[in-house]
């Protein structure tokens, strides 16, 4: 299956989506704030990462930016509950 890796700073949120993914065979890494999750998208190698844009800290767009620097062909997602065009925006480019 495959590794994935969640940054989230809602705990509920990730002990939720670590147990549903985990159940499901995938190995599951989780952070709450942009540079653990950071740290476990480099170290770690996933397959997909799950990144909110709102983070304490280094924040989920900078998160992806560094990511993608340093491995271009991750497959990032980047979520938000909050609904802002601009952050759409800057996700695409």
């Amino acid at each position: 299956m495959a590794k994935i890796v969640f940054v989230d700073d809602e705990p509920d949120m990730l002990e939720t989506l670590k147990n549903v993914f985990t159940e499901l065979g995938h190995e599951v890494y989780t952070a709450e704030d942009g540079k653990v999750g950071l740290r476990l998208i480099l170290d770690n190698e996933p397959d997909l990462a799950f990144v909110d844009v709102r983070l304490g800290g280094l924040k989920g767009m900078e998160v992806l930016r560094q990511a993608k620097a340093q491995k271009p062909h991750l497959k990032m997602i980047i979520f938000t509950g909050f609904n802002d065009v601009q952050i759409d925006e800057d996700a695409i480019k």
